[in-house]
């Protein structure tokens, strides 16, 4: 059987979450930024419209990103 093991960083209240930044879990948000430092770190430059993070899925075929310059976008995963 498949396990998730980052279960515990989705959160249902994501839209909340991209009007008010603090109804973040802070432990989600101490990942999200360890992560971001790690791959800052890590990776080559990128183009500031390329930086963002995955906030969650909205559902099976659809996830939330926010960016780092505050706005938001759905993309669609099964988008061809």
């Amino acid at each position: 059987a498949w396990e998730d093991n980052y279960s515990w960083i989705h959160q249902p209240n994501c839209l909340e979450i991209l009007q008010d930044k603090n109804k973040l879990n802070p432990e989600v948000k101490k990942y999200l930024d360890e992560e971001n430092t790690f791959t800052k770190n890590n990776s080559l430059p990128l183009p500031p419209f390329m930086e963002a993070r995955a906030i969650g899925p909205l559902n099976n075929n659809k996830l939330l990103v926010l960016f780092n310059n505050d706005t938001a976008k759905t993309i669609d995963l099964n988008h061809k």
